[in-house]
């Protein structure tokens, strides 16, 4: 019986939570936006515009993210996910569109 592409999200969710916990203490938590395609995970953060290496530090974030994804392996195949970055009061600060099968 195979999972459906949902509960793969759901299952890699916790672990993503754990492992940006550990490296950012800006980070807040995660959100999972399953619809309308494609999934967007959404890092919660503290962060803001104003926040010194901002561009640098959001990048390292959504690389971190990314690679905790691809690790676990348990991104439905031939799917595109959209990781963002959100900051104080909700405000997106950045986003980027992956491919499963070329990462980026």
């Amino acid at each position: 019986m195979s999972v459906s592409p949902e509960r793969h999200w759901f299952e890699v969710a916790p672990q993503v939570e754990e492992v940006l916990g550990g490296m950012f203490s800006e980070y807040n938590g995660v959100t999972l936006d399953l619809d309308p395609e494609p999934t967007r995970l959404i890092l919660n953060t503290s962060f803001s515009q104003s926040t010194q290496n901002v561009e640098e530090s959001l990048s390292e974030l959504i690389y971190a993210a990314n690679q905790t994804l691809i690790n676990l392996g348990d991104i439905p195949e031939d799917e595109s996910y959209i990781i963002v970055v959100k900051g104080e009061n909700e405000e997106e600060l950045l986003r980027h569109v992956f491919n499963y099968d070329t990462g980026y």
